[in-house]
């Protein structure tokens, strides 16, 4: 993937701007050509 570096950060950025709100469920990774997470919210 040509643009998998800049994907996984925007993923973590993300991850820190939701880190208050939300947990990760399912950490990033690759599926296919997709990059794919969860985040829920906290409870």
């Amino acid at each position: 993937m040509a643009n998998q570096e800049m994907g996984r950060a925007v993923m973590n950025s993300v991850i820190e701007k939701l880190a208050q709100a939300g947990t990760i469920e399912y950490a990033p990774r690759m599926e296919g050509r997709s990059l794919i997470m969860i985040v829920a919210p906290k409870n």
